[in-house]
């Protein structure tokens, strides 16, 4: 028989957070919510380093290189967007000119 894993929400991390600031010990909250000690701490550390993007959720965490590695797929797909762009640019460039035949002004 397995133990099933609890899954403590955004607002009650940063509800323990704020009775840790607040002056309450780690020890006690840990007591009183029946956790580990060294959880609120590992929350502690998680706030402090990404502030609002902590506990975004399951499978969600933030993180530097998960934010990078966002910008770097963003980055290529303009990269590649910006060269379809310039060749279709190209293309409409070598079309000859169509209005001198059209009785447009010479």
């Amino acid at each position: 028989m397995s133990v099933k894993r609890r899954v403590f929400s955004k607002e009650f991390k940063l509800h323990l957070l704020k009775e840790v600031q607040a002056g309450r010990s780690q020890a006690s909250l840990a007591r009183q919510y029946q956790i580990l000690p060294k959880l609120i701490s590992r929350w502690l550390n998680e706030y402090e380093v990404y502030a609002e993007e902590a506990f975004a959720g399951p499978g969600k965490t933030y993180t530097v290189q998960g934010r990078l590695a966002a910008l770097e797929r963003e980055n290529a797909k303009l990269r590649s967007e910006n060269d379809i762009l310039k060749k279709a640019l190209s293309c409409l460039d070598a079309l000859p000119s169509q209005a001198g035949e059209n009785g447009g002004s010479k």
